[in-house]
């Protein structure tokens, strides 16, 4: 089968896939009402039962998959070229190269959303539900309205990054706080894998970062994401390069939600020992689970 071919089959299976603990979220419908929203507590807990149980099947069967999926993109052979031409040579190995990073990106997606499932499944006991509040069902009309809970929430994210450096994608999870009904804070931990441009080796990055929300079009999500939110983060951690030596790492950057979940971020990232930082644009998108 050709690159392209397969590329664009698991291009087809990760838009349909996803993450399994997500698909019994509260949702919205066309005129902006939740269409699922539980009628009782027991219906309520009894969501939560079922989504556990779901995730926590589904999440080993996502890892296995999207391991699969990279290690096929990294490691098979290279196709041999069928141009007779220098020109249709080079054509055939970007659009090789091209396709290994496609199949890169969605193996780590999946994978990501496997391990996600898994942990979002274990902790799901611990995760008091935002709808029950002091032991009533809050309606669908006033949770988005209500102060949201001040306790964190566990969160995952993944991430599609483009910078001066090379492309790559990160995953992690983080603790949702809300300072205010308006402010959240989010501090998180990050993996990140990254093809530079300049060589074939890799780099990867292990960093925290803190990242500070100020809403700009109220909440959603039973109370807990903001529907549009403009916000600033910074953070460093440590970075293994395949063809260099280890660094320290520093990164910092403005963010814009314009849908719930979906932050488009621009920033900065500096390794010491390097003349000069990298620019960086990235969307990440953060599992909304209420």
């Amino acid at each position: 089968m050709r690159w392209q071919r397969l590329v664009a089959t698991l291009i087809v299976f990760d838009l349909l896939g996803g993450c399994m603990y997500m698909r019994h979220n509260l949702d919205r419908g066309a005129g902006g009402r939740y269409t699922n929203y539980p009628t009782s507590i027991e219906a309520e807990y009894e969501r939560r039962r079922i989504r556990r149980k779901h995730a926590l099947i589904a999440a080993p069967i996502e890892i296995l998959a999207g391991v699969a999926l990279a290690a096929l993109a990294i490691y098979a052979p290279a196709e041999p070229s069928d141009a007779e031409t220098v020109t249709g040579t080079l054509e055939d190995a970007g659009k090789e190269i091209l396709a290994r990073m496609l199949l890169v990106a969605i193996g780590a997606g999946v994978a990501a959303s496997g391990v996600g499932d898994g942990v979002l499944g274990l902790a799901d006991p611990l995760l008091h539900s935002p709808i029950v509040r002091d032991g009533r069902l809050v309606s669908a009309d006033e949770i988005d309205t209500l102060p949201p809970l001040r306790q964190p929430r566990l969160g995952f994210h993944v991430t599609n990054v483009v910078s001066t450096d090379g492309v790559g994608a990160d995953a992690g999870f983080g603790l949702a706080h809300w300072v205010t009904p308006t402010v959240r804070l989010r501090p998180a931990v990050t993996l990140e894998a990254l093809l530079p441009w300049r060589t074939a080796d890799r780099r990867y990055l292990i960093s925290g970062e803190l990242l500070l929300e100020r809403t700009i079009g109220g909440r959603t999500g039973a109370g807990l994401y903001p529907r549009r939110a403009i916000g600033i983060y910074a953070g460093g951690g440590w970075a293994a390069n395949e063809d260099g030596p280890d660094a320290v790492a520093w990164r910092a950057g403005a963010s814009l939600t314009l849908r719930p979940g979906w932050s488009y971020r621009l920033g900065t990232t500096w390794l010491r020992g390097d003349r000069r930082p990298s620019v960086d644009l990235s969307i990440r998108g953060e599992l909304r689970v209420d």
